[in-house]
């Protein structure tokens, strides 16, 4: 008997668990994940302007060995040394350079004059790009401004959401647009991070925040093992036993 209550109570001990925790620490929880979704985005936004503007400088280093090359008294025009300068701006900037005529002096005019061009279509690819990040991150961090004053789960789990789209949106088109083997970025995805109501996320979610568990668990266990305990007591202790009675005989 004892043994079936106690099985009985330990489901009903974390089924209340799991309605006291998530009800206690849901705005908290759902600002964790903002917090957390916000700092992936601020850090894909500066990785991405401090790779795209160190570029130019790069470029332009790559140029004046590329000079020091091509006009080389001992290795002058286009050799195998300069081949392998010129693969690696195609490489930075994402296009084929097209090999010029003439002398050594005329094709490092025109392949310059083609770097300088590429160079300046690719910046204003990347500054644009950079404006359109700025514009949406604005708006997504204002949206998770104005969300936090009253959060709701399905809205705020929607945001989140988007704003994880948002990130790996810009993730796929900066990998697409920087050719530089620094620059990394992952896709997100934290959905299954946020079932919140969900036993095992609240288990979970729990184990990492222990101190925030002890309330919860202090009703629960008052609910299902304390209270029910204190009852049986009780009635087994107003329990009388009754002789039974025979009537006398004459």
């Amino acid at each position: 008997m004892v043994l079936c209550y106690l099985f009985v109570a330990l489901f009903s001990f974390v089924a209340n668990f799991n309605s006291f925790y998530s009800g206690e620490q849901k705005d908290r929880i759902l600002s964790d994940h903002i917090d957390k979704v916000e700092k992936k985005i601020q850090e894909l936004k500066t990785e991405y302007s401090r790779s795209t503007n160190e570029l130019p400088n790069k470029v332009q280093r790559m140029k004046i060995t590329l000079k020091h090359q091509m006009l080389d008294p001992n290795l002058p025009d286009w050799g195998v040394e300069t081949q392998k300068i010129i693969n690696d701006l195609e490489k930075v900037l994402g296009v084929k350079i097209t090999k010029p005529a003439g002398t050594p002096e005329q094709k490092l005019s025109a392949v310059s004059t083609q770097i300088d061009d590429l160079l300046n279509t690719y910046t204003k690819k990347t500054n644009d790009f950079q404006s359109e990040i700025d514009s949406k991150v604005t708006d997504i961090e204002r949206r998770f401004k104005d969300i936090q004053v009253n959060l709701n789960l399905a809205e705020t789990n929607n945001l989140l959401n988007e704003a994880e789209k948002l990130h790996n949106n810009i993730c796929n088109e900066a990998l697409a647009l920087i050719h530089n083997d620094n620059f990394k970025c992952d896709s997100i995805s934290s959905s299954h991070d946020r079932e919140i109501g969900q036993i095992q996320y609240t288990l979970k979610s729990a184990q990492e925040n222990p101190m925030e568990a002890i309330m919860p668990a202090l009703q629960s266990a008052l609910l299902d093992l304390v209270l029910p305990f204190m009852i049986l007591v009780s009635s087994s202790s107003r329990v009388v036993e009754i002789e039974p009675q025979f009537p006398k005989r004459p």
